[in-house]
């Protein structure tokens, strides 16, 4: 076959063939040793092309036991760095290790600069349960599993949220953690809960990368989605994604209208409304309170206060009165529905484009007006409570 230039080349089609068919190989980037292994020059002030004397390859010597470091004679000497950073004689790795995994599970290291432990960083909160749990993680074989449940298990993270006047003086950032703290889910975690929400959610376990930011929307979970570095979607740009060209040890929390928007507008915010409304336990429900129960059961895991079913009450009240004109609005979106399928159609026709975004199989979803329950539904989901780990 031969091709005619560059406009001809299908370059979104050999994308589509080497990420998302189903026969594409598994692949993953990998280093191999070289068969004869040699040691690598000092770059002066780090320029290539200003090379200085050739060093040995061995351990970081302020990090070794008497401060010196033997050279690595094994291949590459990889395994033996990677033994020397794992070592009990390395008081380091353990810190660095427990602080990020406490930040992850409080929004907040035992030292805020997680990519910095240094003598420039501020001192730790807590310096004795740091030491403590460094030197507990490094006699369970290091593994992660043990310190999350440690950790889960443990008061500290079982405490409410709720704030004590007293302490507020004493202490109003909460660096010592006399309660929990509130921290907003990050872009993904919020997508597989409304793929919870709507029962949906694909439980598979591996597979090919999908496209979780674009209609036909996938069921898969965030973790499966495709990232373009040169191409990162707009909408996870207003939920703070982390840069993918650089490392990112703590995401940036920014509260923007754009997010707001999103669950209001979004098709996939939309759809997943009417579907929590389609569930069976919300269908059993012989009432409008026992519904309102059922719903804030999905969501929040709960039941509602004397002051939420009211509230329920009257905004169902009031969303009735108007559904007249939300019905009105049925042609004008089914005219839309057209437009976005024809505009979808033509984007998985674009096999010139080589930044095309991985195109996910299936169909649009369909525009049509809410009911009084699917609004109330969607409504639920504008609450801090279903975005925030409270």
């Amino acid at each position: 076959m031969q091709f005619t230039g560059r406009a001809k080349f299908v370059f979104a089609k050999l994308n589509d063939l080497d990420l998302t068919h189903p026969g594409a190989p598994a692949r993953a980037m990998v280093v191999k040793d070289k068969p004869n292994p040699q040691n690598s020059n000092v770059f002066i002030r780090g320029q290539a092309g200003v090379l200085g004397e050739k060093v040995p390859r061995h351990f970081l010597p302020i990090l070794s036991p008497g401060g010196k470091a033997d050279p690595f004679r094994q291949g590459s000497g990889r395994l033996e760095l990677a033994k020397a950073i794992t070592s009990k004689d390395n008081p380091l790795t353990a810190r660095v290790l427990v602080n990020r995994v406490w930040l992850h599970h409080f929004g907040e290291g035992f030292v805020r600069t997680p990519d910095d432990l240094g003598v420039m960083s501020e001192q730790p909160t807590h310096p004795e349960l740091i030491d403590y749990l460094s030197s507990w993680v490094a006699d369970s074989g290091w593994s992660l599993k043990k310190l999350h449940k440690f950790i889960m298990l443990s008061r500290v993270y079982q405490a409410s949220s709720h704030t004590r006047p007293e302490y507020e003086t004493i202490d109003p950032d909460n660096r010592l953690l006399w309660r929990a703290n509130v921290r907003r889910l990050d872009f993904e975690s919020i997508r597989d809960s409304l793929l919870v929400f709507s029962g949906r959610l694909d439980e598979k376990l591996g597979g090919q990368p999908v496209n979780i930011t674009e209609e036909p929307y996938t069921y898969r979970r965030s973790i499966y989605g495709y990232i373009d570095r040169g191409n990162v979607p707009e909408l996870m740009g207003h939920f703070d994604f982390s840069d993918p060209d650089m490392p990112n040890s703590k995401r940036t929390t920014t509260v923007v209208p754009q997010q707001a928007l999103f669950l209001m507008n979004s098709p996939m915010a939309i759809d997943v409304a009417r579907r929590v409304i389609a569930r069976p336990e919300f269908k059993a429900a012989d009432s409008d309170q026992r519904r309102v129960f059922a719903l804030y059961n999905i969501f929040f895991q709960r039941q509602p206060s004397p002051n939420e079913i009211s509230f329920a009450a009257l905004y169902l009240k009031q969303e009735q009165s108007k559904q007249a004109e939300v019905d009105a609005s049925a042609p004008e979106l089914a005219k839309k529905n057209g437009e976005i399928a024809k505009r979808v159609d033509e984007k998985r026709k674009r096999d010139n484009d080589a930044m095309r975004p991985v195109q996910n199989a299936g169909d649009v979803i369909e525009r049509k007006p809410l009911s009084v329950w699917e609004s109330y539904a969607q409504a639920l989901l504008f609450t801090n409570e279903s975005a925030y780990v409270n």
